[in-house]
């Protein structure tokens, strides 16, 4: 696990985020300030970049639950050490954040596909209508402008990408399918990563998943910017508005404490 300064994410007190598909949004906002559409979209920006947060705090809280765990003393003469003790005492942060982190993570690909789809489309959407990542594009009829190459990105990330896959399958389990969660560490004092259980009732062996907290917090930091530029370029190449005016606006969002501000500059 690594902190997000690692990802030059974290200055000082600090978290900034740029996203290249809420740059997009903005573009596309100023078509009309102030209409129920320009509404709709400033909603869906700030709804993004507050899913970013949930999965960014998630994250910082179990970095630290592991980082204070190491420092407890594992030797003991008792049947249970120092360590021990803190890792009973905070199994249930564990599995709490945990939660927190899976399904913010799974909100924030749906909040990405929302954003996606009011650029292309350009009309407002009942909530109940909202896209989901992973059926997005699946039925063209409900789509005004249809973009053959953002289709098959779609359905590409969605077997490509494993981290993707493995979020749906974890926060599936626990939203629909009575899973719970538990920690796991080996045997030994230090741990370097933190690997988060599915189980179901008393059964903690059989048709499980899990999944590494370091490793999927990196593939998502890594490709999740990826997957931006490749969608925005689709959509600047074919949404009118994009190809004629280009990419007006550079949309950011920054956190500290209970602050968060959200704003854009010409680009």
């Amino acid at each position: 696990m690594k902190e997000l300064s690692y990802y030059n994410l974290r200055k000082d007190d600090k978290v900034e985020i740029s996203s290249e598909i809420c740059s997009l949004a903005e573009t596309i906002w100023h078509i009309a300030p102030g209409s129920t559409l320009s509404n709709r979209i400033s909603e869906l920006i700030a709804s993004y970049y507050n899913q970013w947060r949930f999965v960014l705090d998630s994250y910082e809280k179990l970095f630290s639950l592991v980082q204070e765990l190491n420092s407890k003393d594992s030797s003991s003469e008792n049947v249970l050490s120092e360590f021990d003790i803190f890792w009973l005492k905070t199994e249930p942060e564990f599995k709490n954040y945990s939660y927190l982190l899976i399904t913010s993570l799974k909100s924030l690909l749906d909040l990405f596909t929302c954003v996606v789809d009011v650029i292309q489309n350009q009309q407002i959407r009942r909530e109940h209508e909202f896209p989901d990542f992973f059926k997005y594009l699946g039925q063209p009829k409900k789509i005004t402008l249809w973009i053959d190459e953002l289709s098959k990105y779609f359905q590409d990330i969605r077997v490509s990408e494993k981290w993707i896959s493995k979020v749906k399958i974890i926060r599936d389990r626990v939203i629909h399918r009575g899973y719970l969660l538990n920690s796991h560490r080996t045997k030994t004092a230090q741990i370097d990563d933190l690997t988060i259980r599915t189980y179901k009732g008393s059964d903690f062996y059989s048709n499980r998943e899990e999944f590494n907290v370091g490793e999927l917090i990196d593939n998502f930091l890594i490709n999740m910017p990826k997957i931006e530029n490749s969608v925005s370029n689709i959509l600047v190449q074919n949404v009118d508005y994009l190809k004629e005016n280009g990419v007006t606006h550079a949309s950011y969002f920054r956190y500290y404490e209970l602050v968060n501000e959200y704003g854009s500059k010409e680009s």
